[in-house]
């Protein structure tokens, strides 16, 4: 044991001086590997100290000496590894500083230069040795011609010790002026070091570059996107215009005495030229779906009457395959949403198609119905397209929305098609925001169902907003089945006492005001072998439903035994509206005309196009005066007072849309600002309708535009006409 004092006379030795300091670096070393901050290294450096000197006091000098010929070697061994690593990681970081494509400068607060990259002296074209030591601001990494305010910027946030990015235009030591990107980023302050910045230039050429080229890229692709989508247009815009001529004149000429032989040649010729409408139509939805042009343009626009136009189209396949297209739309429908119309009758529409193109007998059936949306206070229509087709099965559904898939790809297969129609309802439903659906089963019929959120805008649909008709009796005269189950939920929502029976007991049937009857087309050639009307018939009170598709020479002859003649599809607030008007009327002495008589301008340069349409203007017993362009229809307009103005839309000189807004200005006459105008084009864009309604025209007709069409055209001014002014 040391005596008393020998630890303070070893500390005040060399030696003991020597262990002191070995004791100080051994702990500062330790302090360092230890994750605390500075201070408190410091701290508990000394405490360990002071405890290992005051145990080297209590056990003599000896213990003293033996821990330091321990502890400096194991020192000097962990300062060597410290040293060793900080070497390593700074060695690693200005590797990686040198070899970064960014010009790096790091300088401290006075602004002294203490690093840079080798991409920095090549940005100022100055060697390593020339910038270190020396004020970044001798050797200005900024132009003249950089704006003040970004240098004042740049100054201002240095002063303040902030982070500051921008981009400047510089000219480099090879003469090139390039854009150059800068970050500067404050340092804090470090052991013995005042805090600094850290600053890296990036040179912005090869960027823009790239930008410049994906601009061109992409803009030649939006070019060519264009191009399709104008050649495509195109295309269907002059494939239509000759295919009016073909459908409009085999049109006529089925409407005239033919043979058997004779009759078949020339509906596949119809036939064949509807499928071509059909292909070209296709094609061009799909193609703007597949470039992404295919938008939405919600407006107002009523659910019944998106359902009665689809079902419209499909109205004279119908007829002749002998199928009834049957509707409902239910009361909690509103009567106004906001939705795309024209996409909402085009999946409605296509829809139909398949539905009358694979069913062989019975009905094809359009309901509406509304369910609760996803959303609070959200609504949903749903929409179903009920056939007795020849169904589908449930393995093969799920191919059915693909492009251009057929379940029969064999040669002999019955139906043809380009399996479009249902890969383009599909695509709209989606972008709508809804979904469609399948149920179907082999020789069960198929039922396609579509949901899609609705703005509502408006009040529910329904004729609850017209006084029922309570002193109505009302016969209906229907063979029973889908279409007297409907008529009968008609009459009850109009309030009519209902009177059921059927075409050949009508006239023994007492009790009623009105009639509306089924005629079909066999019994339309029987009626129309009659030249007076029965005497148990009275035409008067009687309303006859007939096919879209029945010839004129019928419907003329049936106009003997009928007051009115309403095509079906029924439109069911049409309908309404002019029950309401006859229960008015007192009954007329003779039986009412259909709209025949019309004294129309049909404004067409096509020859062809003008040729069949003064033929089919002719067929439905109308008047008519051609003009060829714009200029020459406002003059005759201001001459001669017509009923209808046929407008084609694309003419040579003033075209039909700007022809319609200077109509409408006056420029024909005051008197002539309000004539019924019904636009005429075979350009099918979506959009174009709208666009014409807008400017003025009351009607929107689509070539090729066969009998049916233009009759329907026909029976709305005359409806027009018998509603008066609004």
């Amino acid at each position: 044991m040391c005596p008393d004092g020998g630890g303070a006379t070893a500390l005040a030795t060399p030696s003991g001086l020597r262990g002191w300091t070995g004791a100080n670096l051994l702990l500062a070393a330790a302090a360092v590997r230890t994750p605390m901050s500075s201070r408190l290294k410091f701290f508990y450096a000394w405490l360990i100290t002071g405890l290992i000197v005051l145990a080297g006091l209590l056990a003599g000098g000896k213990a003293l000496v033996v821990w330091l010929a321990l502890g400096v070697p194991w020192l000097g061994f962990l300062l060597w590894r410290h040293q060793a690593g900080l070497r390593a990681a700074a060695g690693v970081l200005a590797a990686a500083v040198e070899q970064s494509r960014s010009a790096v400068m790091i300088f401290n607060r006075q602004g002294i230069i203490e690093h840079v990259n080798g991409g920095f002296c090549r940005l100022v074209g100055r060697e390593r040795r020339e910038l270190v030591g020396r004020n970044w601001r001798d050797f200005p990494v900024t132009d003249p011609g950089t704006p003040p305010q970004l240098t004042a910027e740049l100054t201002a946030a240095i002063r303040d010790h902030r982070a500051w990015e921008g981009e400047w235009l510089r000219r480099h030591p090879d003469g090139a002026t390039r854009p150059v990107r800068a970050m500067f980023t404050p340092l804090p302050a470090g052991q013995g070091r005042a805090p600094g910045f850290v600053a890296a230039f990036d040179d912005l050429s090869e960027a823009r570059r790239t930008e410049v080229v994906l601009r061109e890229a992409q803009e030649r692709a939006e070019a060519g996107e264009e191009a399709k989508s104008y050649f495509l247009t195109t295309i269907s815009h002059e494939m239509r215009t000759p295919l009016n001529g073909i459908l409009g004149f085999t049109s006529l000429l089925l409407d005239t005495p033919l043979t058997a032989d004779q009759r078949e040649l020339v509906e596949t010729i119809q036939l064949s030229g509807s499928a071509l409408i059909q292909l070209t139509d296709g094609i061009l939805d799909f193609a703007r779906i597949e470039s992404g042009k295919l938008k939405l343009d919600p407006l107002p626009c009523a659910p019944r009457e998106c359902v009665e136009d689809a079902l419209d189209l499909v109205a004279a396949r119908a007829a002749a395959k002998g199928l009834e297209l049957l509707h409902w739309v239910d009361d909690s429908v509103p009567a106004v949403i906001l939705a795309d119309g024209n996409r909402l009758r085009q999946v409605l529409s296509n829809l139909l198609n398949n539905a009358v193109t694979f069913t062989a007998q019975g009905e094809v059936e359009v309901r509406v119905g509304t369910e609760r949306g996803a959303e609070a206070g959200g609504l949903n229509l749903l929409f179903s397209v009920r056939d007795t087709g020849i169904g589908i099965a449930l393995a093969a559904q799920p191919q059915l929305f693909r492009p251009f898939h057929q379940l029969d790809h064999t040669l002999t297969r019955r139906h043809g098609g380009t399996g479009l129609g249902l890969a383009i309802c599909r695509n709209i439903v989606e972008l709508m925001g809804g979904q469609i659906s399948l149920k179907s089963a082999p020789g069960q019929g198929s039922t396609f169902s579509f949901t899609i959120p609705v703005a509502v805008s408006g009040v529910v649909a329904g004729p609850r907003s017209l006084p029922p008709l309570a002193s109505l009796k009302l016969a209906m005269a229907v063979p029973a089945g889908p279409l007297r189950a409907e008529l009968l939920r008609l009459g009850k929502r109009y309030g009519a006492s209902l009177i059921v029976t059927t075409p050949g007991e009508l006239g023994a049937t007492p009790g009623w005001d009105l009639a509306l009857m089924d005629v079909s087309f066999a019994l339309a050639a029987e009626l129309a072998a009659w030249t007076a009307p029965r005497s148990n018939l009275p035409p008067d009170r009687i309303l006859g439903l007939v096919p879209l598709s029945l010839p004129s020479a019928q419907r003329i002859a049936l106009r003997t035994h009928f007051r009115l003649l309403i095509n079906k599809p029924v439109h069911q607030e049409a309908l309404r509206s002019l029950l309401g008007t006859l229960v008015d009327e007192p009954v007329p002495a003779e039986p009412l005309p259909e709209p025949v008589n019309l004294h129309v301008l049909l404004i067409d340069d096509d020859p062809v196009n003008q040729l069949l349409m003064q033929k089919q203007l002719g067929a439905l017993g109308c008047r008519w005066i051609g003009a060829d362009n714009s200029r020459a229809a406002l003059e005759e307009l201001a001459r001669t007072p017509f009923d209808l103005v046929l407008m084609d839309l694309h003419m040579p000189d003033v075209d039909g849309l700007t022809a319609i807004k200077q109509i409408r200005a006056g420029q024909a006459g005051v008197a002539r600002k309000d004539v019924w105008i019904a636009a005429l084009t075979a350009d099918a864009r979506i959009g174009l309708k709208e666009e014409a309604l807008a400017i003025g025209a009351n009607d929107f007709l689509v070539k090729p535009l066969g009998l049916p069409e233009l009759r329907i055209a026909l029976e709305k001014l005359a409806m027009a006409r018998r509603a008066g002014p609004a």
